[in-house]
């Protein structure tokens, strides 16, 4: 992933400190995954059970977008100048610094391989419209493909609320996009990557993230302290027991439901750290990398891409021991110095433009 998507609203109202610790968790999960499997370092077998689901950091980003662009605009979007202005704030989120990625990633592409993406394929990334597209879903921009999801989900969410007034409406839209998503997966086939990154494979992610708004604003947590302090190891406990007894894919009707399985602990970690946040997640720290997680998010590629020869050397000097460490360390300092100019000179502007109220009609 954004994911990105990953990517969500800097100006949520209340704003919950957690949710942006929550999204630098998942950036730094997703870098690391990243940097160790696009690197091909080897690691040991202990290690690849927990690294290799560090990938469904993923659908984190996507139920964290989800609860946030509720808090944002559940019951705010009421006609024509609502939906225009909640589109614009969109836009801006994700657009600028996707739209200076998208030469960039062109130009690697011609250095490293001699190819360019037609211009159908830049139209089409341009437009947010290659999610839709199988064989360009992927997008221009690596890990782009998230972007794509995440701007059919900001499309469909005006429609979603309609349907999702209450935690017993969430929940049954939740259990409807499960079973829709192993439907679509098992009709699409395993071969080749579409049937992984596309809306309907990941929209119960964004459901379970509005179906935990809705028991958050309902309420049903107040007062349960003892359950709302157990959610975060119930939680934790659901991913790292999958790990540690090597549950890996399981399969309905031909379906690797495994993301699934690991999903059900965002809702519980995020309920957990919405009142009482754990300073082990909710720091200054956290705070800083979440507000760049979608920098991070986007940027992390390209300095995979940059280090790699250096990586390689590394590999053959150092053994993969001390490299692995070493490698993951580096990008990971590397992404964050990148995001921690890409956001004030990028993102903040253009949010801020998005969020700029509407000037008053002439009376």
């Amino acid at each position: 992933m954004s994911s990105g998507g990953i990517v969500e609203a800097e100006v949520a109202r209340p704003r919950y400190p957690a949710l942006d610790a929550l999204r630098a968790v998942a950036a730094l999960c997703v870098i690391v995954y990243h940097a160790v499997l696009l690197n091909g370092i080897g690691i040991p077998q202990i290690a690849k059970v927990f690294v290799y689901r560090f990938g469904l950091a993923v659908p984190l980003f996507y139920a964290l977008s989800a609860f946030s662009l509720a808090v944002g605009y559940y019951g705010r979007l009421r006609g024509g100048d609502d939906l225009i202005r909640y589109a614009l704030r969109r836009y801006f989120r994700i657009a600028p610094l996707f739209y200076v990625l998208v030469p960039i990633w062109i130009a690697v592409m011609g250095f490293r391989s001699g190819q360019t993406p037609t211009p159908f394929v830049v139209l089409a990334n341009l437009t947010f419209l290659f999610g839709f597209i199988p064989g360009i879903h992927e997008s221009v921009v690596w890990a782009g493909w998230s972007i794509g999801v995440e701007m059919i989900f900001y499309g469909l969410l005006p429609l979603v609320f309609l349907a999702a007034r209450g935690v017993g409406s969430s929940l049954a839209l939740y259990a409807a996009s499960l079973v829709v998503a192993v439907a679509f997966q098992a009709w699409i086939g395993p071969d080749g990557t579409y049937g992984y990154m596309n809306i309907v494979t990941h929209l119960p992610h964004f459901m379970a993230g509005l179906a935990a708004f809705h028991i958050h604003r309902s309420g049903l947590l107040d007062g349960r302290d003892r359950l709302r302090a157990a959610l975060l190891p119930m939680g934790l406990s659901i991913w790292a027991l999958m790990a540690v007894f090597r549950i890996s894919h399981p399969v309905v009707r031909g379906v690797d439901v495994e993301q699934y399985l690991v999903a059900l602990a965002f809702p519980c970690v995020i309920l957990s750290q919405l009142k009482r946040p754990s300073a082990l997640l909710v720091n200054r720290v956290a705070l800083f990398l979440g507000r760049r997680s979608f920098s991070l998010y986007l940027l992390h590629p390209l300095v995979i891409v940059a280090v790699a020869p250096l990586v390689a050397a590394m590999t053959a000097a150092h053994g993969n021991a001390v490299t692995v460490v070493a490698v993951v360390t580096m990008i990971i300092l590397l992404t964050i110095a990148g995001a921690s100019i890409t956001y004030p000179l990028i993102e903040a502007p253009f949010m801020r433009i998005g969020w700029r109220p509407p000037r008053a009609r002439p009376g």
